[in-house]
């Protein structure tokens, strides 16, 4: 495949992310044909130009291949581009669920332990029983979110 073909695709694909909701590289296993297409350009560009590439060790031999592909570089630069933008959304998802779990933790927390007494092999008190526990946790979870809103209300 001609070297300005890469680049090319490589800037199709680097345009299709920015132009996307999700900010991610394309799937080459999508429903979507046009990222699937994309998605199979992205991987075909690595696979056949940038690892060859990265793998070379020698100096000499790096150069040859610069001389025969000179749009390496820039090809390079654009899917380095396409990588940082997934980190970075990955990132921030990552971000978010851990805001999740600590506002999860910070809401379950002095969760109380509730024993209740009731006759076991009656299934109508058993179930009564599991209602009124889940009704004491969700009650302690709102008094626990309500705390954290009068924390926020207070620090801003």
């Amino acid at each position: 495949m001609d070297e300005n073909i890469y680049l090319e695709e490589a800037i199709e694909i680097k345009k299709w992310i920015d132009n996307s909701n999700e900010k991610l590289p394309p799937s080459k296993s999508s429903k979507d044909e046009t990222e699937k297409k994309l998605g199979k350009e992205l991987n075909y560009i690595r696979k056949k130009i940038i690892k060859p590439y990265l793998k070379i060790k020698n100096e000499k031999k790096k150069e040859k291949f610069e001389e025969k592909n000179p749009k390496i570089q820039e090809i390079i630069k654009i899917i380095d581009e396409i990588d940082e933008i997934s980190v970075n959304k990955q990132l921030g998802i990552i971000e978010k669920e851990k805001d999740i779990v600590d506002l999860d933790m910070e809401l379950n927390k002095d969760e109380p332990t509730i024993e209740i007494e009731f006759n076991k092999s009656n299934s109508k008190q058993h179930d009564l029983a599991d209602l009124i526990i889940k009704d004491l946790k969700i009650r302690k979870k709102i008094e626990n979110a309500n705390e954290l809103k009068k924390k926020y209300e207070n620090n801003n």
